[in-house]
Order: C-alpha cells, then sequence, then structure tokens
C-alpha cells in the first residue's frame, strides 16, 4: 500500500510540475516567425500577452516613423500595413507634440539623435545581429541597419536591474541566446515592469519567452501590436496614436 501511495503521490507531483511549467508553445505562422499568446496573472480573469519571435536570418526588422506618410502620428496598424510589415509594434517615446524621444534608424539612416537619458537602452541590428545595450555604451557606427531608443532596460545578461514600481500596459523587445528576435505586447491589463521583465526572462521550459537581454519600449496607451501573415491576422489596438513603430518585414 506504501508503494502504490508513493506511486500516486509522484504522478500526482508530475502532472502539477507540467501544467504549472508548460514550456512556452511557440506556432510557426511561416518560415522564421513563430507566435504564442500566453495567460498572465489572475488565473480567474488572465491577461493576453502577444509574442513574436523571429528569425533575423529570415525577415528583417526595420523602424518607421508615421512623418514618412505624411503623418505626425497615426496606429501601428496604419504604419505597419503601409510599410507592408508582417509583424509591427509601437517603437519609442515621443513628445506631447508627437515628437520622437531618443534614437531612431530607420533603412540605415538616423532619423532621430541619441537622447542623453542614462536609464535608457538601445536596442539595434548590425545586418543579421541584434544587441541591446545601455545608452552610455551605445557608440554610433556605420552599417546599423535599424535601432530604437527607449527604457528601462528589462534584462541586462539574464538579471533585472532595480526598476520603478507602477503598473501599465507594455510594450518590449528581447533577444534570446540564439540570437532570434522576441516582440512582446500586452492586452488591456496592466502590469509592472518587474512582472514584464519577469516573463522577458523566465525560461521557455517554465512558460517564459527565455531572452537574457530585453528593453521596454513605450507603454499605457500607445502599446499596440499588429500582424497579417496570410491567414493569420492579429490587432490589438489601443487610445494613443504614435510617431514610430517598429516593423518585420520580408528580405
Amino acid at each position: 500500500m506504501k508503494s502504490r501511495h508513493t506511486f500516486f503521490c509522484l504522478m500526482f507531483f508530475l502532472l502539477h510540475s507540467a501544467l504549472t511549467h508548460a514550456a512556452t508553445p511557440w506556432h510557426t505562422l511561416a518560415p522564421g516567425i513563430e507566435y504564442v499568446v500566453l495567460e498572465f496573472g489572475d488565473t480567474d480573469d488572465p491577461m493576453n500577452v502577444h509574442a513574436f519571435r523571429i528569425d533575423p536570418a529570415r525577415h528583417k526588422l526595420d523602424v518607421v516613423l508615421a512623418k514618412d506618410f505624411g503623418l505626425s502620428a497615426t496606429s501601428v496598424r496604419e504604419m505597419g500595413q503601409r510599410a507592408r510589415a508582417v509583424v509591427a509594434v509601437n517603437g519609442g517615446f515621443f513628445s506631447p507634440e508627437f515628437h520622437p524621444l531618443g534614437l531612431r534608424i530607420a533603412h540605415g539612416a538616423v532619423r532621430n539623435a541619441l537622447k542623453d537619458t542614462s536609464w535608457w537602452g538601445v536596442f539595434f541590428m548590425r545586418g543579421t545581429h541584434a544587441q541591446i545595450v545601455a545608452k552610455n555604451d551605445f557608440h554610433a557606427e556605420q552599417h546599423l541597419t535599424m535601432a530604437v531608443q527607449a527604457g528601462p532596460r528589462l534584462v541586462v545578461n539574464g538579471q533585472i536591474p532595480n526598476l520603478k514600481g507602477g503598473e501599465a500596459q507594455r510594450t518590449g523587445i528581447g533577444i534570446t541566446r540564439d540570437g532570434k528576435i522576441v516582440i512582446a505586447s500586452t492586452e488591456e491589463y496592466p502590469i509592472s515592469t518587474e512582472e514584464f521583465a519577469q516573463l522577458f526572462r523566465k525560461s521557455a521550459r517554465d512558460g517564459g519567452l527565455d531572452c537574457p537581454n530585453a528593453l521596454n519600449l513605450d507603454g499605457g496607451s500607445s502599446s499596440q501590436i499588429f500582424a497579417q501573415l496570410g491567414a493569420f491576422h492579429l490587432n490589438v489596438p489601443n487610445l494613443g496614436a504614435v510617431t514610430d513603430a517598429v516593423v518585420v518585414v520580408g528580405k
């Protein structure tokens, strides 16, 4: 009887572990693009987090600005559709007058200057190689195809730095250990920067996004995400118009 009891206890533990530490169920939408929607927070009324994992060897990341289309600001969906992007997400911060704040490099050209804000970071692409660095460690150079400055950095070399409190809708971008890029955006419900950082850092084995480096983009009413890949369509809008977007386009 004791051995049977031990067996059933072991089976219960293994089943509970499988349910509470389920691996992130990525779904392939196209070669080099995967998607997952994760439930986060209250189990009775969970929040959705939409995430895409992109292989930069197959798809190009870039920045588009609303002014490219004769607008001061618009929705991510509008910019994504005009840029013929398969995925688009809001970019960095901007002023009340709709002037981008911080570095923007689009199509290999500097469109807005680096801002001297110490707690911001820079996500940039050099060819197919992505990197996130602190503002003070960024050095402008040739051959950067795109860049966006925002903050704070959510995960730095596998560690979560000291982050300020406060909850809001969030958008972020991260880099996996094998160099893929993860774009994630929450839907409707607010989340703290600490919780968002934990989601990025947590291993894929435990239902996380498995990014040892991640950067917070603009959030709140700016947080929005759009995707259109064949029959797959996603549009999570928001109240605010934004000045720029990070987009994923075909090579």
